[in-house]
C-alpha cells in the first residue's frame, strides 16, 4: 500500500516535508506488530502543530517526542533523522518509492508507547527530507500512520483536543458511521466519496493537511463555482511544484448525513492525489468531529462536537 508525503500548507506556501508516498507494501507485510491495550480506553492529550494533530509518545523507553498522526500517510512510523541516530535505530532494508530517485532507509523500532497503549514491532522509515529536519525547532520528529492503529478503534477527538484507542468495532453504517474503500490498489488510507455541489468526488482523509477540501485542478471545470478560482498558495512535493487555488462552490458538499453550504474549496495537482486521482480531506473540515477510524472493518464515523460522548 502506498504512502503519502507529509504536506504542510502555510498561508501561502506547501512544503512536502518527506518522501512516504511509497510502494510500501513490503514493509507492512513482513511488519510482526502487535498491539496491547493496557485500560479499555486509552486517552491522551491531542497537541496541534499547523491545525494537525500531534501525540507524545515514548520510543523503545525513550522520550516522549511529539509525533504529527497523519492519516494520509500509510507507513505506521515515519521519524526524522536526527531521533533515529539519537535512539541508535538499526537499518535493516530500503524501499524505493516510486516517485522518488531514492531510497528510503527502513528502521526496526521495538516498542512505541502513546499513553497506556503500546505497539511492538514496528517497521517504519527513516526521514532525512529537509523539511522534516527543519520541524526538529518545533518539536516534532516523526510522523505516526494509519496503519499503527490497525488493530484498534482510533479516535481523534478533535473539539476535546484529545486521541483515544479503544478495542472493538464500529456499528452498521447509519449515516454518521460510514463504511470506506481500502482497495490496495487503487485507494490508500480511508478513501471516501463526496458529493460536491452534486458531483461525486474521490476523496481521502488527510490529517497532515490543514485545508478543507482539496479537488484535482480537472474539477474547476466540474464543480460550480461562484467565480473563477485564484491562486493562494503554492505546492511543493517530492515531484515539483503546483499553485493551489482556491474558490467558493455554488453547492453543498455532503459527506454521510453532514453538509457544509457554499464552503471554500482548493485546487491543485499534487502527486499524491494524481497517482490515485482522488481529493483530500483536511483538518479544516474535520476540526468539528470526533471521526473515528475501523481499519478490521473498513468504516469511519463522523460525530459532531455537541453530540461527542466520554
Amino acid at each position: 500500500m502506498p504512502a503519502k508525503a507529509l504536506a504542510i500548507l502555510l498561508p501561502l506556501l506547501t512544503i512536502s516535508c518527506s518522501a512516504v508516498h511509497a510502494e510500501a507494501e513490503p514493509i507492512h507485510a513482513e511488519t510482526p506488530m502487535r498491539t496491547t491495550l493496557h485500560a479499555t480506553t486509552v486517552s491522551v492529550p491531542m497537541l496541534s502543530w499547523g491545525g494537525r494533530p500531534v501525540v507524545e509518545a515514548r520510543v523503545n523507553g525513550k522520550g516522549p517526542f511529539k509525533l504529527i498522526l497523519d492519516t494520509g500517510t500509510s507507513f505506521p512510523l515515519v521519524l526524522d533523522d536526527a531521533l533515529v541516530n539519537t535512539l541508535e535505530l538499526p537499518v535493516t532494508a530500503t524501499t524505493r518509492p516510486r516517485d522518488e530517485a531514492e531510497e528510503l532507509d527502513v528502521v526496526d523500532v521495538d516498542t512505541l508507547a502513546i499513553g497506556e497503549a503500546e505497539f511492538s514491532s514496528i517497521q517504519g522509515i527513516r526521514s532525512s527530507r529537509a523539511g522534516c529536519a527543519s520541524m526538529i525547532g518545533e518539536g516534532i520528529q516523526g510522523i505516526l500512520g494509519l496503519p499503527l492503529f490497525k488493530d484498534c478503534l482510533l479516535t481523534l477527538d478533535f473539539p476535546k483536543r484529545r486521541v483515544r484507542l479503544e478495542s472493538g468495532g464500529l456499528p452498521e453504517p447509519d449515516g454518521e458511521t460510514i463504511e470506506y474503500s481500502a482497495d490496495k490498489e487503487d485507494d490508500y488510507g480511508v478513501t471516501l466519496t463526496l458529493s460536491v455541489g452534486g458531483v461525486p468526488v474521490k476523496t481521502h482523509i488527510d490529517t497532515g493537511s490543514p485545508a478543507l477540501v482539496t479537488f484535482l485542478n480537472k474539477f474547476q471545470k466540474k464543480l460550480p463555482l461562484k467565480g473563477k478560482p485564484h491562486v493562494v498558495g503554492v505546492a511543493r512535493t517530492p515531484q515539483g511544484e503546483a499553485e493551489v487555488r482556491s474558490a467558493v462552490l455554488d453547492g453543498i458538499i455532503k459527506l454521510g448525513k453532514h453538509e457544509w453550504v457554499n464552503p471554500r474549496i482548493d485546487f491543485a495537482d499534487l502527486g499524491p492525489m494524481l497517482d490515485y486521482d482522488a481529493g483530500n480531506i483536511g483538518s479544516r473540515l474535520l476540526k468539528d468531529f470526533a471521526v473515528t477510524v475501523d481499519q478490521k472493518n473498513h468504516r469511519v464515523r463522523f460525530r459532531r462536537g455537541e453530540s461527542v460522548r466520554d
